[in-house]
């Protein structure tokens, strides 16, 4: 199975700021990006300029904006879900503060989390430790195990 993460996003500096992230948490899955919902249906379906899987591996992560014009993230969900022969991937949406209301949507949809825009480290540190079976760490990077703060009690 690939390992790789398919990031769907219509912003360029929302994309590079995630791709940092990655980076700074030592995520060692190879990352392909794609700008709009279409290209993301194209990809996800092996299709187009994406059918060559050796050079566009099926992902492993779906890491899909909501709101983008055109094909939204709503629509690529959609899309997913109504072609039941593809390959489970986890699926993580990005969404606005503002946006609880398309999260519950999205995971009606079946996402599996979300992710709040801007995005932190922590907050993909948390994501990581859900779902440990589909990120490589660089073992420099170990990401560790929740531990209590100095003054928390572990139990």
């Amino acid at each position: 199975m690939s390992n790789t993460i398919l990031l769907v996003d219509d912003s360029e500096d929302d994309t590079n700021i995630l791709i940092r992230l990655l980076q700074a948490s030592h995520v060692a899955n190879p990352v392909q990006t794609v700008g709009t919902g279409r290209q993301a249906i194209a990809y996800v379906g092996g299709k187009g300029d994406y059918a060559d899987r050796d050079k566009y591996p099926e992902p492993a992560i779906l890491i899909l904006d909501l709101r983008m014009p055109g094909v939204s993230g709503f629509e690529v969900l959609e899309w997913i879900e109504s072609h039941h022969n593809l390959p489970r991937f986890l699926i993580v949406v990005l969404s606005g503060l503002n946006g609880l209301r398309d999260v519950a949507r999205a995971y009606g949809l079946g996402a599996h989390t979300f992710l709040a825009k801007p995005c932190r480290e922590d907050d993909l540190i948390n994501l990581i430790r859900a779902f440990p079976d589909h990120w490589e760490i660089s073992p420099r990077g170990a990401i560790r195990p929740d531990r209590p703060k100095a003054n928390e009690s572990p139990h």
